[in-house]
C-alpha cells in the first residue's frame, strides 16, 4: 500500500497504512479533508454531527431572514448548499441522514423567506428547481444522494493513475473534461424530465406565473449578489413581494 501511495500526502498515507485488513477488527476512524475514513460507525456519527450542525445553521439563518431576507437567501444558495454538496461527493451514505435538513428548510427557512405557510409538495418541487427554470434553487437534500456516484465517475481517470502509479497523465484530463460534460448533461436532462412532469400538474395562475419566471432574465435578481451600493439589495418587504409573485398557491 505504501508503494502504491508514494504520490499521496504523508498525512493521508499514514491514515491508509493504518487501515485494518479484512480479517482484523476495525480500528478507530479518522477525519481527512472534511470527510471521515476507515470505520463505518465513526463515519456515520461524523455525518450525523455534520447534519446537526447544518440544521442549526439553517435555523440561525431563518432568524436572520427576519431582518435581512435577501442576504440570508443568497447565503443559503451560495454558501450552505456548497458545503452539503462537497460532503455528498466524499461520503457515500450522506443521503441517509438528510431528513432533518429538509424539515428545517420546509418549516423554518421557507416560512421565514416567504412570510407564508410552508409550501405544499408541488410548490416545494418548484422551489427546488434552478432559478433559470423558474425555481428558487432551494434544493431537495435528497437529490444530493447522486453526487457521490458522479464524483467517483469524474475522478476515475486519476484514481486509476494513482493505483497503477503512472507518471504520465496521458489523456486523463481530457477524459475528466468529457465526463464532467456528460454528467452535466445528465443533470440537466434529469431537471428537464422533472420539470415536464411537474408542469403537467400546474394549472391556471400557477402555470402562468411559472412560465413567466422561466423567461430569460426574470430570475437574475435571485442569482445576483445583493450589494446595496449597486442597487441590487432588496428590502424585507420588496423581497417578500418578489418571492410571493413567484408563488401563487400553496399546492
Amino acid at each position: 500500500l505504501a508503494a502504491l501511495c508514494s504520490g499521496v500526502s504523508p498525512r493521508l498515507l499514514a491514515i491508509l497504512t493504518e487501515a485494518p485488513c479484512c480479517n482484523k477488527a476495525p480500528s478507530n476512524g479518522r477525519k481527512y479533508l472534511g470527510t471521515a475514513l476507515r470505520n463505518e460507525k465513526f463515519c456515520n456519527d461524523f455525518l450525523k454531527d455534520k447534519v446537526r450542525l447544518w440544521t442549526q445553521e439553517i435555523e440561525n439563518l431563518a432568524k436572520i431572514v427576519q431582518s435581512q431576507p435577501h442576504a440570508a437567501y443568497f447565503a443559503f444558495t451560495h454558501c450552505l448548499i456548497g458545503k452539503w454538496t462537497y460532503s455528498a461527493k466524499t461520503s457515500c451514505n450522506l443521503g441517509d441522514f438528510l431528513q432533518p435538513l429538509e424539515s428545517a428548510i420546509q418549516h423554518k427557512l421557507s416560512l421565514a423567506l416567504t412570510g407564508r405557510a410552508p409550501p405544499g409538495k408541488t410548490m416545494r418541487d418548484i422551489f427546488a428547481l434552478p432559478c433559470r427554470n423558474g425555481g428558487l434553487g432551494i434544493i431537495h437534500p435528497k437529490l444530493l444522494r447522486q453526487e457521490y456516484a458522479f464524483s467517483q465517475r469524474i475522478t476515475q481517470p486519476l484514481s486509476r493513475l494513482i493505483t497503477t502509479q503512472e507518471e504520465d497523465l496521458g489523456d486523463a484530463l481530457e477524459q475528466q473534461a468529457s465526463l464532467k460534460a456528460f454528467i452535466r448533461k445528465e443533470k440537466n436532462d434529469l431537471i428537464r424530465t422533472c420539470l415536464v412532469q411537474m408542469e403537467e400538474s400546474l394549472t391556471g395562475n400557477v402555470n402562468r406565473v411559472h412560465e413567466l419566471a422561466k423567461k430569460k432574465g426574470a430570475s437574475s435578481w435571485l442569482t445576483t449578489m445583493p450589494i446595496e451600493e449597486h442597487g441590487f439589495h432588496l428590502t424585507k418587504s420588496e423581497f417578500h413581494d418578489a418571492i410571493c409573485l413567484r408563488r401563487i398557491s400553496n399546492d
